[in-house]
């Protein structure tokens, strides 16, 4: 009998036989996992809490002793029960993910690859018996973990686990031919009967359930983005279409289920972003380019993988289709295509007709604007006399809004079908939109198309520059000084919520948001919005307690995104300049300053170059006497709680400039806290 055959065809789980159950009593098997179960509780509150102080080696042993049990009771068990039956498995996988972990680089750290890789496979294969296995007992134990919970996946992936094993599974194609079977055949022992295993059957037993353990982890979102900020996702990509002998093409094999797993359900931006910046896409296509030992049927199922990759990506971002077109990959699939299609062999053959049923589906996510053949741009019919009607005052919208409103939202839900269901950009409309915008007929109408371009926004990053080019930034800032002339104009005496939930309020926060979201992270788009005279309205606007925090909020995203001087030197004349009472002000900006200065060395830089430290400085010497005794009138009336509050932010302002930025440090040393505190 099939050995294999016999395991995958019966249903049940390596590593989680329950041995001494019957299936014909339910009750008694019943009885069986509770005992059990409770045994594991004791064990694993006897690791937790020990008696007496245990080593590190007597700690993995005590840990080592509780997997068998646990595949036991939970091998057959849904994956619901783990977290319902037993509370403490968030610990225990932690400790079991940084047990695996543990193992797998004492086996790699300073060694070979191929001496890690037989390293690493001899300690997870299963070995003559199943319990005393203790690298399979251990990697059964996280394949049963990594079915539970996002809680599991988050804990596994906090101890580098995904990343560790990437890294094995890019090892394991420098792993030597295993034995002949002949000369060596594995007796697994278990309670009923034994069963023989070749090597090359334990190879795949063990690859099998490898792959599962990582097919389940790239299943969710934050083991991918583990993978990119470990820069171990690019070891996918390479694994995908390197060459490999022929006895570890399995191992390649499963690097492209992963990645497919991971192109299916992980691809967030930050791993887009990751995988654009690091050129994974033009990686694929320079290796197969340069495979000279591969053979026609091997380039062809990676370029499987790629295009099941790409077709993916596709629904999240267009920038991974535009990276195979710049890497030349259509150039590479067109000379492959004619090379294969002048060898007559039949491996080149069924080479062709499989990759030729391939590319079609390739044509649903093709990343060029398909434009409409002449033929089809006007009608051939008219009716004579037609003409647009012309409205006959410049309220015709207010006046009839009750019948258009509803055609707006038709139409708003239309350029919103075109962009998520067909992934086309309509740049005409948008323009259409801008002038729209500008002219601003119809506050309901404005405002509507605001949230209909911040949907299309937040759809996908590149409307970031398609509004640019386009023109609707410019727009967007003008409608913003709309905004900040209204606040201007508006009565003294008119307090903050005199506007709150007017229609111009309305319009006003919706354009703060889209202009956040357009400069997050888009240089080009901070240019142009500066020089637009976008920078000295958001700025204007920040006095204004009803829109600070949104106006602050497009100042953080303009510094972060442009690393201008003059940008975060507004920030700071801003502090410096409002009156000394005014610290809900002050301590508005210094927090939206902090954000800042806790997001990149850069603007730490920024910060000491445009004075940063002494306007902060000049904050907390504005409060001199206001905690006194004795106080001036101007400190009579204000909250003590607002003046420690300031005093909070100052000085975690001053620290995290100098955290980390020993040139920051030795200028606040030198030049401005003997200045400020010994002047005297």
């Amino acid at each position: 009998m099939n050995v294999m055959r016999k395991w995958w065809g019966s249903g049940s789980r390596v590593g989680g036989v329950l041995e001494g159950l019957d299936p014909a009593n339910p009750p008694a098997a019943q009885q069986h996992l509770a005992l059990g179960l409770m045994h594991l509780k004791k064990l694993f509150s006897e690791y937790s809490i020990p008696p007496h102080p245990l080593s590190e080696p007597e700690k993995e042993d005590k840990l080592y002793n509780m997997l068998p049990l646990f595949c036991k009771v939970f091998g057959a068990s849904p994956a619901s029960d783990l977290q319902e039956k037993f509370s403490e498995v968030i610990m225990f996988t932690q400790h079991v993910s940084k047990l695996m972990v543990t193992e797998i680089r004492r086996r790699a750290s300073n060694q070979s690859t191929e001496a890690a890789s037989c390293a690493i496979v001899r300690f997870l294969e299963i070995d003559s018996c199943e319990e005393s296995s203790n690298g399979w007992m251990l990697l059964s134990t996280l394949n049963l973990l990594a079915a539970g919970a996002p809680q599991l996946i988050e804990v596994m992936t906090a101890a580098s686990l995904p990343s560790t094993l990437v890294k094995c599974l890019y090892l394991f194609f420098d792993l030597p031919e295993y034995e002949s079977p002949s000369t060596d055949v594995t007796t697994i022992t278990t309670d009923k009967e034994s069963t023989e295993f070749t090597p090359s059957e334990r190879r795949i037993l063990l690859q099998k359930v490898f792959v599962q353990v990582l097919v389940r982890l790239c299943s969710h979102t934050a083991p991918a983005e583990e993978l990119a900020r470990k820069d171990d996702l690019t070891l996918l990509f390479s694994a995908i279409t390197s060459w490999c002998p022929q006895h570890n093409a399995l191992w390649r094999k499963s690097a492209a289920e992963v990645l497919m797993t991971l192109s299916r359900h992980g691809l967030s931006q930050p791993v887009v972003s990751y995988i654009h910046n690091k050129g994974c896409v033009g990686l694929c296509v320079e290796n197969m380019e340069r495979g000279q030992d591969l053979s026609p049927l091997e380039i062809v199922e990676m370029f499987v993988t790629v295009f099941c990759f790409l077709k993916d990506s596709s629904e999240v971002s267009q920038t991974l289709l535009d990276d195979f077109r710049s890497s030349q990959g259509y150039a590479f699939l067109t000379e492959f295509l004619l090379r294969l299609e002048a060898d007559k062999s039949d491996e080149s053959r069924e080479a062709l007709r499989n990759l030729v049923l391939l590319v079609s589906s390739l044509s649903y996510c093709g990343y060029m604007e398909l434009k409409p053949s002449s033929a089809s741009v006007g009608s051939l019919f008219h009716i004579q006399g037609f003409s647009l009607p012309i409205p006959s005052g410049r309220d015709v919208l207010c006046s009839s809004k009750h019948v258009l409103f509803t055609f707006q939202e038709k139409y708003f839900q239309l350029l919103e079908f075109v962009v998520f269901q067909l992934k086309f950009v309509p740049c005409k409309e948008l323009i259409s939109l801008s002038i729209l915008l500008k002219a601003q007929h119809s506050l309901p109408c404005s405002i509507t198309c605001i949230n209909t371009l911040l949907t299309i926004l937040k759809h996908n990053a590149v409307f970031k520059d398609v509004y640019r080019e386009v023109g609707l930034l410019e727009v967007l800032v003008t409608c913003l000084t709309r905004y900040h002339e209204l606040l201007k104009t508006r009565p003294q005496q008119q307090d903050a919520a005199g506007c709150e939930g007017s229609e111009e309020e309305q319009l006003g926060f919706l354009v703060l948001e889209g202009l956040t979201y357009l400069l997050s992270g888009n240089s080009p788009n901070a240019a142009v919005f500066r020089d637009s005279g976008g920078a000295k309205c958001a700025v204007a606007l920040v006095p204004f307690l009803e829109c600070r925090l949104q106006a602050l909020g497009v100042m953080q995203q303009l510094v972060l995104a442009s690393g201008s001087d003059d940008d975060m030197g507004s920030l700071l004349g801003l502090l410096h300049s409002a009156p000394p009472t005014e610290l809900q002000l002050k301590i508005d900006i210094l927090k939206s300053l902090l954000v800042c200065l806790k997001e990149s060395h850069r603007t730490r830089t920024v910060f000491r170059k445009v004075g940063g430290f002494l306007y902060v400085m000049s904050a907390l010497v504005g409060l001199e006497g206001s905690l006194g005794d004795m106080l001036p009138c101007a400190w009579t009336a204000v909250a003590s709680r607002l003046i420690l509050t300031l005093l909070l932010n100052v000085f975690n302002t001053l620290t995290t400039a100098m955290r980390y930025e020993p040139a920051n440090a030795k200028f606040f040393h030198q030049e401005v806290s003997g200045r400020v505190f010994y002047r005297r």
